[in-house]
């Protein structure tokens, strides 16, 4: 008999992350992946993720779901809150309750200071505004309801080949200034 392969989800599948996951994916033959965004899976909804997991098989999830409209956060708190923090702590409890490990993507934002070193573990977060608080909270529940089991990776900056970046934005400022004043 054949044994089957892990199967890692991910989440936030539209994302710049998650589509260049998708682009790798087939690079990895020996696991199998499902690709869901909001359409899929509003990992908001604890019935719909607890469900979503009861239907298949996950060992490993990666969470590339986020609110990332730094600005917008501000304004609209309540669905920052539920993407960032409740989203996270639905897939924690999932994975938690069926053994698969989590990988929980973040960002720096949650440290807001000036140091000039790399940032480890233990350095102090001091979250300014929205996106911040709710991005640190939800790699907190992440953590508190799958110790064991689950990871937070933060990062400073994410470009891809996909969606709007930094990376793009100083490419198309280059073509459209060809020199400084």
């Amino acid at each position: 008999m054949k044994k089957k392969r892990p199967t890692i989800l991910v989440t936030g599948s539209k994302g710049q992350v998650g589509m260049e996951l998708q682009t790798l994916a087939n690079q990895f033959p020996d696991f199998d992946f499902i690709f869901v965004d909001i359409e899929e899976l509003d990992i908001t909804d604890p019935a719909a993720v607890k469900a979503f997991f009861a239907e298949n098989q996950v060992n490993y999830c990666i969470n590339c779901a986020a609110y990332t409209a730094v600005d917008k956060a501000e304004t609209e708190t309540n669905l920052a809150w539920k993407v960032n923090t409740v989203g996270p702590e639905n897939l924690a409890l999932a994975c938690a309750n069926t053994k698969a490990l989590i990988l929980q993507l973040s960002t720096d934002y949650v440290y807001h200071t000036q140091v000039t070193k790399p940032y480890i573990e233990t350095d102090f977060t001091n979250p300014q505004g929205t996106y911040a608080r709710t991005k640190l909270n939800g790699d907190e529940v992440v953590l508190r309801n799958h110790p064991g089991g689950a990871m937070v990776v933060r990062t400073s900056w994410v470009y891809s080949s996909f969606g709007n970046n930094f990376v793009k934005t100083m490419l198309r400022l280059g073509a459209e200034k060809r020199s400084c004043p």
